[in-house]
């Protein structure tokens, strides 16, 4: 790798002021959370877990319903096909109460 290649190269040196930017955005208190900050938002939360076998059962859930509003679609271009599953789980993180829905 030429000298100048390598000087650019994202590496370890990289990184932390990368973090410590990272954590600055995140330590702002924010009007959409209420005045909290993200940290405080969303690590005092417990995290959920999922077995393998619910994992299985919750793709293949997302996938039926992707499949269903890909088939009623006129245009069936790599656009429309990513709409489709992102809305498909968005649905299900509302539905299962891990994302709010906001209105635009």
């Amino acid at each position: 790798m030429p000298a100048a290649a390598a000087a650019l190269a994202p590496g370890p040196a990289a990184a932390l002021p990368a973090r410590r930017v990272d954590h600055a955005l995140n330590c702002r208190r924010r009007r959409s959370l209420q005045g909290q900050t993200a940290c405080e938002a969303y690590t005092h939360q417990p995290r959920r877990r999922f077995s393998p076998r619910a994992r299985h059962t919750i793709f293949a859930l997302i996938r039926v319903r992707a499949q269903d509003s890909i088939s009623h679609m006129e245009r069936k271009d790599q656009r429309s096909l990513s709409a489709a599953w992102r809305h498909a789980v968005e649905t299900w993180l509302v539905c299962q109460g891990l994302m709010a829905q906001r209105r635009r």
